[in-house]
């Protein structure tokens, strides 16, 4: 009693957007959370093993909790934690080829953590031609290298190629953490405020195909 574990899903948000679970629910690593429609609020659900699957324009909310993350999260919806945070040690996969997820909150990124993003042609477009993560707080490291976000794997649909001077923008957020270090891809000295807001917009151009990219702050 008071345990719930793999699937929910809320597809008669029609009639009750917002659907409340109070009692403690377990995402164990085999299990899937589908978010189909409206917002679903888990209020005890603190960690996530398995998977989340979030609808285009669906909610999952923690109502203000932290929750901690080792599976999967991906979709077009939002992860709403409020003021809470979400750490990721697992993969954040946006989009739905491609696609935009969006979190309310902090986002930590552990240094075993993967960000999956697809680009396609004509590659202009975020949410369109390649996916983007909305943060709306900060984004840093785990405590123990906050300059460390692990690893960002890119794929590029249908042979895509973009020129070399073609910029993707896939994290939208504010880094006005006291904590972070401003170090170009983690490493070299300090750099200022307007140097590290040039350089972090990612560059995924050229001769760069599917590859993962370590490191990446």
């Amino acid at each position: 009693h008071g345990t719930r574990s793999t699937n929910w899903n809320s597809a008669d948000a029609g009639s009750n957007p917002t659907q409340t679970i109070a009692v403690p629910v377990t995402n164990s690593s085999t299990g899937t959370i589908n978010v189909s429609s409206g917002t679903l609020q888990l209020n005890a659900f603190p960690t996530n093993a398995g998977t989340i699957n979030l609808a285009n324009n669906a909610t999952l909310s923690t109502n203000g909790a932290d929750l901690a993350s080792s599976g999967i999260i991906g979709g077009n919806g939002t992860i709403d934690l409020g003021t809470g945070i979400l750490t990721s040690s697992g993969t954040l996969r946006p989009g739905a080829s491609p696609g935009t997820l969006n979190i309310t909150g902090d986002l930590i990124l552990t240094g075993t953590s993967v960000t999956e993003v697809q680009i396609q042609a004509p590659g202009t477009t975020a949410g369109t031609d390649y996916d983007v993560i909305n943060v709306t707080g900060q984004i840093t490291g785990a405590p123990a290298d906050v300059n460390d976000w692990g690893t960002l794997n890119v794929t590029h649909l249908g042979g895509f190629n973009p020129p070399a001077d073609r910029n993707f923008t896939i994290l939208n957020y504010a880094s006005d953490s006291p904590l972070l270090e401003k170090r170009i891809g983690g490493k070299g000295p300090i750099v200022s405020d307007l140097e590290w807001d040039v350089k972090a917009y990612l560059t995924m151009g050229g001769d760069m195909h599917d590859t993962a990219i370590a490191c990446w702050g």
